[in-house]
């Protein structure tokens, strides 16, 4: 009996089961499958938490805020500039979750229904602000 060998085929393609986990990530990473299934072409606006360190807390605690531009980076930014003036940014991460994180998107007719401006930045407090999450966001 000879000895057996894979099936002949291009050696610079994948072996089956990557292919398909390969597919797989690629239509979950495409930038039009964002968080709550909004467009990239429908987003106005983002609500980011960041951690603040208070004097006399014992851990930092997350404040939440609506910002109105289209750019993610430039919305934590901005959220990040406004996290300042409460207190101390959070240097590194705590029980799992970033300094500063994008919790949802806003679609423009949310962000009209909400009152954002393009361009606002806008303090929403301590808790969680459910009023402004998209319907399929939900905590972390």
């Amino acid at each position: 009996m000879g000895r057996a060998t894979w099936p002949a085929r291009d050696p610079g393609a994948m072996p089956r089961g990557l292919a398909f986990f390969k597919a797989r990530y690629q239509r979950l990473s495409r930038p039009d499958r964002g968080r709550g299934g909004v467009g990239s072409a429908d987003v106005s606006g983002w609500v980011i938490g960041v951690m603040v360190e208070l004097p006399g807390e014992p851990a930092p605690i997350r404040h939440y805020y609506a910002v109105g531009f289209e750019d993610r980076a430039k919305s934590e930014w901005m959220a990040l500039d406004a996290g300042q003036l409460a207190g101390r940014i959070a240097s590194s991460p705590y029980k799992g979750q970033e300094p500063v994180q994008m919790l949802s998107a806003l679609t423009p007719a949310r962000m009209k229904s909400l009152g954002l401006k393009p361009g606002e930045v806008r303090a929403l407090g301590v808790n969680w602000p459910r009023r402004w999450m998209e319907p399929t966001s939900s905590p972390q």
